[in-house]
């Protein structure tokens, strides 16, 4: 499957596009679909795998999609990260993935 056969926002994929990503990990592949129907998981893969797009991307699109629909609830999510450096990783994701969201 390919990143543009999910049902994430146009301005998701042209993100997922722009940072050069056409096809989901594994990790991603599994997991995706489980975060889009709201459901719990538990990963575990190597480092490099594409853990924090696997949560992020699906989080963002939601958050996204709340937004523009101007929707009163809220999404709520908890993403537990051992090592600083990690976390570090992570906040960049964040800051830099939803950069061409207008």
């Amino acid at each position: 499957m390919k990143f543009k056969n999910y049902g994430f926002a146009k301005e998701i994929k042209k993100n997922i596009e722009n940072l050069g990503f056409t096809r989901p990990t594994d990790i991603q592949y599994k997991s995706i679909p489980a975060i889009m129907n709201k459901e719990d998981i538990l990963a575990i893969a190597q480092t490099g795998t594409g853990k924090t797009g696997a949560f992020a991307i699906p989080v963002v699109d939601m958050i996204h999609k709340i937004k523009s629909n101007k929707q009163s609830y809220g999404i709520k999510y908890w993403l537990w990260s051992l090592p600083e450096n990690w976390q570090c990783r992570r906040g960049r994701f964040f800051q830099n993935f939803p950069k061409t969201q207008k």
